[in-house]
């Protein structure tokens, strides 16, 4: 149980640092929707976040209907 512990420690700090080097201002574009000014790092983590949901989401449903 510790080394689990262990190992989300050494993520969140990852992800910390992560965010903190990669702080620049960037502008998100998408059909006809803009964002300015956001952090590179938000726009990474919120790709992943959103990739997270997309490719687990079906997964998912197929377990809830079969389980």
């Amino acid at each position: 149980m510790a080394f689990g512990y262990l190992v989300v420690a050494l993520l969140g700090a990852a992800v910390a640092v992560f965010a903190l080097q990669n702080s620049a201002p960037t502008s998100v574009r998408f059909l006809i929707w803009t964002l300015d000014g956001l952090p590179l790092a938000a726009v990474a983590l919120a790709s992943l976040g959103i990739g997270l949901v997309v490719a687990g989401l079906p997964l998912w449903i197929r377990g809830w209907r079969y389980g």
